[in-house]
């Protein structure tokens, strides 16, 4: 059964120390046995560590919160260190935000949390895209750039609709390269609500947007 407690090495990791110790001043040698650092594992004896081994199951389990779940990245790596905390930020606390994109190119979406990181850089391609992003409720309110990327001539649009009671929230208007790009704060936030954008000079669909 492991235990943990507290040794010294004789160098800056258990990597690539030689031995280990019960004490500071590292006089004492520690027992024989096992010891891992949660990502290695190295059997201590006579006073010698051997050479490292994989520490199966030695790594923690940690949790992020994406798209409304908690998961495990498997690496330790995650955020929350217990899937309850991970669940408690997470589940049930996040919101929608349904996106679409035309298919001329020339226009960009982004999407910033309060802290303006964002949550979704996309282009127009000659593609029609769309996508569905969950920001937590800990990032609202969120605000929703459209963009003038390139094209002479070209106008970006984009309409912001609420999904969740039904109606248009904003329209940006015309947005070209003198302008540049328009950011507009969605607050109060809906539950889920919808942004198209389009580029070519076509008007962004009225809401609500399927």
């Amino acid at each position: 059964m492991a235990t943990s407690g507290t040794y010294y090495l004789n160098g800056p990791s258990l990597g690539s120390s030689t031995a280990i110790f019960s004490d500071a001043s590292l006089t004492t040698l520690a027992d024989d046995g096992f010891y891992s650092d949660g990502l290695i594992v190295r059997e201590q004896v006579l006073g010698v560590l051997l050479p490292q081994q994989t520490c199966d199951g030695c790594i923690p389990e940690s949790y992020n919160c994406v798209e409304g779940s908690c998961v495990n990245p498997g690496d330790g790596t995650g955020i929350y260190p217990t899937l309850g905390e991970c669940e408690a930020d997470c589940s049930a606390t996040t919101v929608i935000l349904s996106w679409s994109l035309n298919n001329q190119i020339g226009g960009r979406l982004i999407v910033y949390n309060n802290s303006m990181v964002e949550l979704l850089n996309v282009t127009t391609t000659t593609s029609a895209q769309s996508g569905t992003i969950y920001p937590l409720i800990t990032e609202l309110p969120y605000t929703i750039r459209g963009q003038w990327q390139s094209g002479s001539g070209n106008i970006v649009q984009y309409r912001v609709c609420d999904i969740s009671a039904g109606g248009e929230i904003y329209y940006s208007g015309p947005i070209d390269n003198l302008t540049g790009n328009i950011d507009y704060e969605v607050t109060p936030t809906p539950n889920h609500a919808s942004v198209f954008l389009t580029s070519g000079n076509v008007t962004p669909p009225t809401c609500p947007i399927p």
